[in-house]
């Protein structure tokens, strides 16, 4: 005898559970990125948050899966639950168990990538932006721009973002007029500079951060 649900449908196959959990969790997923992205954009979180946000709901979902299924297998083995049910929620359980693995690591990540001074290396990330940059004018700006005495992520912008969240002033110093003094800068490199694509690319991305963060 099989188990037969709300629907009317017996639960009989691993297949059909691993199937039935990706379509289940599916308006689950989506749900969560538009709440994440609506958070951001209203400024309520930080990108950051987005990822600890939408990866720790994922993480809960998962766990919820990973709970049930047990309680399938403690119904199975005290005979509540035939042999199909069992194999059914086991493709269930299956999801929730990468789910689970994925979301935990993708929760990590977020929370490290968080603008914090913990682990965070400000050589490295102006290197980073350095890299493969020739033109004089750019490297000046790009130095300027990421310090090697930064202590949050992003730069000038990374500072403007911070200031505007919390009210408070990084190093005692307003980023906002830095802000404003790097887009002057940034448009007379493009108006003057001669740019490689790599250096064009650079300075158009410096001068988008910069004048989103002003506007937000």
């Amino acid at each position: 005898m099989n188990y037969v649900d709300p629907d009317g449908e017996s639960w009989k196959t691993y297949f059909q559970g691993v199937g039935e959990q990706v379509l289940h969790d599916i308006p689950y997923v989506i749900g969560c990125a538009v709440v994440s992205v609506a958070l951001v954009a209203a400024g309520v979180v930080s990108a950051p948050a987005l990822a600890v946000f939408g990866v720790g709901a994922t993480v809960y979902g998962a766990g919820s899966v990973v709970y049930n299924s047990y309680q399938t297998y403690k119904a199975y083995d005290n005979g509540s639950i035939d042999v199909d049910t069992k194999d059914y929620r086991a493709g269930r359980l299956s999801v929730g168990v990468v789910e689970l693995g994925v979301g935990s690591a993708g929760l990590v990540k977020g929370l490290r990538s968080g603008n914090t001074t913990k682990s965070f290396d400000a050589t490295k990330q102006q290197a980073k932006y350095l890299k493969g940059i020739k033109n004089e004018e750019v490297r000046k700006a790009i130095k300027d721009f990421y310090r090697k005495e930064d202590t949050i992520v992003g730069g000038t912008s990374g500072a403007i973002h911070y200031t505007k969240q919390t009210g408070k002033l990084l190093g005692n110093s307003d980023h906002t007029g830095k802000g404003q003094n790097f887009i002057g800068r940034f448009k007379n490199i493009l108006n003057t500079q001669e740019l490689n694509s790599k250096e064009l690319r650079a300075v158009k991305r410096l001068f988008k951060m910069t004048n989103k963060a002003l506007r937000q």
